[in-house]
């Protein structure tokens, strides 16, 4: 009721819903306050771009505004001494001229959407002196950041977001800044023969003071004690509980551990050949300890990226559905196990259902796997439910912002659900992530 002809107003608080998402932010702007039915007061923002909408300041609130300038005009020359009434009236002139400098300004998204205890890990430093620990660095940078994403309460940055720093002199509240996270985990790594020497602190993004630093020494054998009392370390200064921690450590074989971490490597390469040499190395880490769970997870996981490489899933979901079971028997609160079994659930059995249970315990275990609220976004789609599937598409999105196989997903999403100018959006998005990603630039083009 407040516009005129091609005007769409919104609610300041339906604006800040909008507000975090790139595609419509640039095309909100403040109007102020205006008054609606029965005399209410609510702030207004106008969305309009070049095609749609209406960029001028709405007739009715101009009249509203001349009228409160009457009034206050009215007012002032109502006061007997002119002095005080040339300023009420400077004053109010100024206002008018403040509203129409900003009326244009652009909303950003509600008060330090930073969630409080939310991080993102980046990779140790390999500070050993041949520098040639690399894949065990990130291997317990990884499992660190398995560890908290199961805690209570924690927003945990994912592994491409927050390996996307690796190597580079971003300081931790640039890094925090651009995941939107309120602390950033880092540190080094030197090996010693068989010994471990490893430094961490916890760093707040907010005035950059130390939340927590400690070392840690361990055998290589005990390689996995590292990432868990660090994780433990890391609850204790957040005030979390780690309960939901999903790994149980019973693993005491060096050997084993390099296999493993050597393996989890080639897994996030993601192509056929890296894949299947992958699964070739936790083949033989388990083979030396069985078990070590996180060894069979990451085969399980290999098995659902071999099938979304082009690998027939006949061929590579019974592997998959094989290790995540055994990865289950070792501990059964192993979340990535049940989303790779849900995978199993819809592929091969079609049994959405069934595959729902495994999706909801697995971010019931943690929360913070995006691949988890990819799948159920898919899931959400299949049943008709396109608010709710947008919804954990954004969460996959929040959870890995600089992930090109996220926004894939998304991408995908977006055009079964026939909505072909998000998905435009969406591979736009790609491509600034990843420009050489010819498939999402395809997909552009038809979407456009």
């Amino acid at each position: 009721g407040c516009g005129g002809v091609r005007h769409i107003l919104l609610s300041k608080r339906i604006a800040y819903e909008l507000a975090p998402i790139p595609r419509w932010n640039p095309h909100l702007y403040e109007l102020g306050e205006a008054t609606v039915k029965h005399g209410e007061r609510i702030s207004l923002v106008n969305f309009c771009t070049d095609e749609i909408g209406n960029p001028a300041v709405p007739d009715k609130l101009k009249e509203e505004r001349a009228a409160e300038a009457r009034y206050a005009l009215r007012k002032s020359l109502g006061r007997k001494l002119t002095i005080i009434a040339c300023l009420l009236m400077l004053i109010v002139v100024a206002g008018l001229i403040y509203f129409y400098a900003q009326r244009r300004t652009r909303i950003e998204p509600a008060a330090a959407v930073t969630p409080e205890k939310s991080i993102a890990v980046i990779p140790l430093v390999d500070l050993s002196p041949a520098h040639d620990q690399e894949n065990l660095c990130d291997g317990i940078s990884e499992e660190i950041l398995r560890g908290l994403g199961a805690a209570d309460g924690v927003r945990v940055m994912a592994r491409s977001s927050s390996f996307a720093f690796k190597g580079k002199t971003t300081d931790a509240i640039e890094i925090g800044r651009k995941l939107n996270v309120a602390a950033v985990l880092g540190g080094t790594l030197r090996r010693d023969g068989n010994r471990l020497h490893v430094a961490a602190d916890l760093t707040n993004v907010h005035d950059g003071a130390r939340l927590w630093s400690g070392t840690v020494e361990r055998d290589l054998s005990d390689a996995g004690a590292v990432p868990e009392t660090i994780d433990a370390a890391i609850a204790d200064a957040l005030r979390v509980k780690l309960s939901g921690v999903s790994r149980v450590r019973e693993a005491q074989n060096g050997d084993a551990w390099n296999l493993y971490f050597s393996g989890l490597e080639l897994s996030h390469r993601h192509d056929e050949a890296s894949l299947r040499g992958s699964l070739e190395l936790l083949r033989r880490a388990v083979e030396r300890d069985p078990s070590l769970g996180q060894a069979w997870t990451s085969m399980a996981a290999d098995g659902f990226w071999l099938a979304e490489s082009g690998v027939a899933p006949k061929e590579a979901y019974p592997a998959m559905t094989a290790a995540a079971e055994k990865a289950l028997a070792v501990n059964e609160r192993d979340a990535e196990a049940h989303l790779y079994r849900a995978a199993q659930r819809r592929v091969m059995e079609d049994d959405l259902k069934a595959e729902e249970a495994e999706l909801n315990r697995a971010l019931d275990l943690n929360p913070s796997l995006p691949l988890a609220h990819c799948l159920m976004a898919s899931a959400r789609t299949i049943g008709k439910d396109g608010a709710r599937s947008v919804e954990e598409m954004e969460k996959a999105v929040r959870l890995d912002p600089l992930s090109p196989r996220v926004a894939s997903m998304q991408v995908s999403n977006m055009v079964l659900q026939n909505r072909l100018d998000d998905a435009y959006a969406a591979a736009k998005r790609i491509l600034e992530i990843d420009p050489d990603r010819s498939e999402e630039r395809r997909v552009g083009k038809e979407c456009r």
